[in-house]
């Protein structure tokens, strides 16, 4: 018999039914014998026609768009950040060359952005 974890491995592929009819009945006779798996599977199955049967849940475009773009907002400012840091690494490797009052603005930007006061 499979262990609750052989299970889970499967588990995805035994809800969409896209398990071949060897691994289903494996999977079927772990369910028949633990009782915790066959919870996960009732909880999952009802979680999953809650949500697709909920007309109340459907965000209108205008309602999903704030949320986009907030997400979008924030990996925009940590690939800024990322970028200076990158950059503040390739002038610290150059400092010898930059003069000590460039370097030092860069370093406060780059402090700015990143909330290291």
């Amino acid at each position: 018999m499979l262990s609750c974890a052989e299970f889970l491995a499967e588990f995805g592929d035994y809800l969409e039914e896209a398990a071949s009819s060897e691994v289903r009945a494996r999977l079927e006779e772990h369910l028949h014998e633990c009782k915790t798996c066959q919870v996960i599977v009732d909880s999952t199955r009802k979680t999953i026609r809650f949500y697709t049967d909920c007309d109340s849940l459907t965000l209108t475009a205008d309602q999903v768009e704030p949320f986009v773009k907030d997400v979008m907002d924030r990996i925009r400012e940590k690939e800024t950040v990322t970028d200076l840091h990158s950059s503040q690494n390739l002038t610290n490797r150059r400092s010898a060359k930059s003069s000590p009052t460039q370097f030092r603005q860069f370093q406060i930007r780059a402090d700015k952005l990143t909330g290291d006061h």
